[in-house]
């Protein structure tokens, strides 16, 4: 990996790297940005990649790796992918490393955690079960009918995304605050319960962990109001600026409380990843009901301790590639338009270029230019003030599905015990 050498001296300093992504199909961008976290992790000790996805299934992904449960490259078929029983190359990649990792000796694993807030898996049942399991542990006969109530009120009224559009506006506020109630119960049971004497370090760390993911899913039960209760042009907007506030929270509480020694990889997409979006030039539809992002935030603790990198290319194929079950052929992705910082880089000829801003060569640094390192359209943006580099790749391709394993699922399906459902 002696060709990413020219990041040392950019990186020197830095905790914190962030990876965006144009679209979460990439595929070119996705491989190369499991070339780029291979080298922070082996020879910069950037032992912590924060993704973007649930904080509490990523976990759960692990774990099950660990017990044998599942294989890690399975698990990220799951969480990951579209397709439950195929993989695709990137992810592929990244599991069996992560995996080499984790069989390693000493504190050398990469250790891969998630950011986001939203359920959509059936992990979710995992996590109501690891509820279920700590307030079994360490409730009292006394405190278990009300901790029970709790745990009706917190999970049981309405899966994730489960409104209909025909819900009255009225039923939903008055679900919200509820849940709100019922998890700053249980939350507090948690806190008290890590005084007790029995329980060791490992014990709290968990009733931590379990804390932080309740939070992760009210800030998605919020989410899920407002894509419900807005406007149909609006919904998601209006409910992008509470995820990205659930996932700075994350974010901050892995830096701050969980490795608060280590140095972090964050990969989620350039809009994410984005600093002062604000100053695009006309401002996206996202921006319009969401004027911070999550990176912003952490921005405001973290700054100069952060590098962001974003993924940008000139044409190509993008999307779901050729599958067994899905035979779209890619989206095509037309040339960027002369006067764009993509256009400039395929002049220079080369598949792939890193490019970064504190040397913008024949882009002088206080004028705004073109560039789409995400949304739908190329922005005029002073580019240089919302990342400091651009990954340039000329001929995009697309994620490709492949079967390439037997998925295990050795262990029962998660299933949530009958006694908690009277």
């Amino acid at each position: 990996m002696t060709d990413l050498g020219f990041l040392d001296s950019l990186i020197k300093g830095k905790r914190i790297v962030l990876l965006g992504e144009c679209g979460h199909f990439d595929g070119s961008t996705l491989i190369a940005k499991v070339r780029l976290i291979k080298y922070l992790h082996e020879k910069h000790g950037f032992n912590i990649l924060l993704y973007e996805r649930n904080i509490y299934e990523a976990y759960r992904a692990v774990e099950d790796a660990r017990s044998g449960r599942d294989s890690l490259v399975g698990t990220f078929a799951h969480l990951m992918d579209v397709f439950p029983s195929q993989t695709s190359e990137p992810y592929r990649l990244l599991a069996r490393y992560i995996d080499t990792t984790m069989r390693r000796d000493g504190n050398q694993a990469l250790q891969f955690c998630g950011i986001d807030t939203d359920y959509n898996r059936s992990y979710f049942f995992a996590f109501i079960q690891d509820v279920i399991d700590a307030i079994e542990l360490h409730s009292s006969d006394e405190r278990l009918k009300e901790l029970k109530k709790h745990w009706r009120n917190l999970f049981h009224i309405g899966k994730i995304r489960s409104y209909k559009p025909g819900d009255k506006l009225k039923e939903m506020k008055i679900d919200v605050p509820l849940i709100r109630e019922s998890a700053a119960g249980i939350i507090d049971f948690f806190y008290s319960s890590m005084s007790l004497r029995y329980i060791n370090e490992k014990g709290r760390n968990k009733l931590r962990f379990l804390i932080q993911c309740i939070r992760a899913y009210v800030n998605a039960k919020e989410q899920a109001v407002f894509e419900r209760t807005q406007p149909d042009a609006q919904f998601h907007y209006a409910s992008l600026k509470v995820r990205e506030k659930g996932m700075a929270d994350n974010i901050l509480w892995y830096i701050d409380s969980l490795y608060q020694n280590e140095k972090f990889v964050i990969s989620a997409s350039s809009f994410h990843t984005s600093r002062n979006a604000t100053k695009i030039d006309p401002l996206p539809e996202e921006l319009k009901d969401c004027n911070f992002t999550m990176t912003d935030l952490v921005a405001e603790k973290y700054g100069s301790e952060m590098y962001s990198i974003a993924f940008v290319y000139y044409e190509g194929l993008t999307g779901v590639g050729p599958h067994p079950e899905y035979l779209a052929p890619g989206k095509r992705e037309q040339p960027k338009p002369e006067g764009s910082l993509e256009y400039w880089l395929h002049q220079k000829g080369s598949p792939y270029l890193f490019f970064d801003f504190r040397n913008l060569g024949a882009f002088d640094s206080s004028e705004s230019f073109l560039m789409m390192p995400t949304f739908e359209k190329p922005y005029r943006a002073k580019w240089q003030q919302v990342y400091d580099a651009v990954f340039f790749i000329d001929q995009m391709q697309p994620v490709i599905w492949k079967v390439m394993f037997d998925r295990r699922e050795r262990g029962s399906p998660y299933e949530i015990p009958k006694e908690w459902l009277r």
